[in-house]
């Protein structure tokens, strides 16, 4: 039977597992967002011990089993979830084959996460890495304090052995051989104008110091085609280099920095990246859909509209 949870049911599915203890209620919420719910007939299985894992899943309800095949005592249930317990979690950090066969006892529910989406939520917000990181080093201490003496030693050389391995350094000639990024050479070909541009008489009709303006414009040109610095402090040096250079009076290369067209502009971009960052408008845009009524098209226009509004 299928049964629809919204979002915010899910993420407080979500805050259960022990893995996103330490995660915000948006990125909660945006992780909740990419979850599939799965469904299962009794004794269908979800993977096989063995098979690469993939994915994450969280038992939504019905129970789930767990089994270990060994050689001797053959298939073995090792544990039996139910609502709220987590499923192959360490797929989302690894792509270990899996330790077990999960199987449905009866009618089975769970909700799936891929680990390509958990990767890019990672890559957007780091801060998703850190609370994993801390969640697992509680894990690690709790296991070391629970083993004396030789074992926990054991257990502190595999762990750094297997944090270690992923991790190889590149040999001194792979890293001699490595090639220059795009802001070195942006950089680079930013000098190269600037010395050309110094050197070379300016054209007929044009004064030193406006040909030496137009020079520092042009050098400024590849390192913003590679984004080598952000626009604004960019602008900013070139206008130092024109007062240094004795181009332009400072009172004059800063002129536009000081008028109300560019303060106005400053404003407006702080307060969109502080609404930005504090989530507000994907908090509001979870209520409105939570709340909307009319099913996918309704929801659809209410978001429009939101937009529009909001936009401005």
């Amino acid at each position: 039977m299928a049964q629809d949870s919204s979002i915010a049911e899910h993420a407080a599915l979500l805050a259960r597992v022990d893995l996103f203890a330490g995660l915000h209620r948006l990125t909660l919420a945006k992780l909740a967002a990419h979850l599939v719910p799965v469904e299962l007939a009794a004794g269908e299985e979800l993977f096989r011990q063995g098979e690469p894992g993939d994915a994450f899943y969280l038992v939504s309800g019905g129970e789930i089993g767990v089994y270990v095949s060994g050689a001797e005592d053959g298939e073995k249930c090792v544990a039996v979830l139910r609502a709220g317990d987590p499923v192959g979690e360490m797929a989302l950090l690894t792509s270990s084959p899996r330790s077990a066969t999960v199987r449905a006892e009866g009618e089975g529910r769970l909700l799936r996460l891929d680990r390509a989406h958990f990767l890019k939520l990672v890559r957007e917000e780091p801060d998703v890495l850190l609370a994993i990181a801390a969640t697992l080093s509680r894990r690690l201490q709790a296991a070391l304090a629970s083993n004396a003496g030789a074992a926990a030693e054991d257990n502190i050389d595999a762990v750094a052995e297997s944090a270690a391995a992923p991790r190889s350094l590149p040999s001194q000639s792979a890293t001699r051989r490595r090639r220059p990024g795009r802001t070195a050479i942006g950089g680079g070909l930013a000098i190269v104008i600037c010395l050309f541009g110094w050197l070379l008489a300016p054209p007929a009709g044009l004064s030193v110091a406006g040909w030496h303006a137009l020079v520092l414009l042009a050098a400024a040109v590849p390192i913003l085609a590679v984004e080598a610095i952000p626009d604004g402090i960019l602008a900013l040096l070139v206008c130092v280099a024109w007062v240094l250079g004795g181009i332009a009076r400072p009172e004059v290369a800063f002129a536009g920095f000081s008028s109300a067209s560019w303060i106005l502009v400053v404003s407006v971009l702080a307060v969109g990246a502080a609404i930005g960052a504090s989530g507000v408008l994907y908090r509001m845009a979870l209520w409105m859909v939570a709340h909307t009524r009319g099913g996918f098209a309704g929801q659809v226009i209410a978001l429009s509209v939101a937009g529009v509004i909001m936009g401005p």
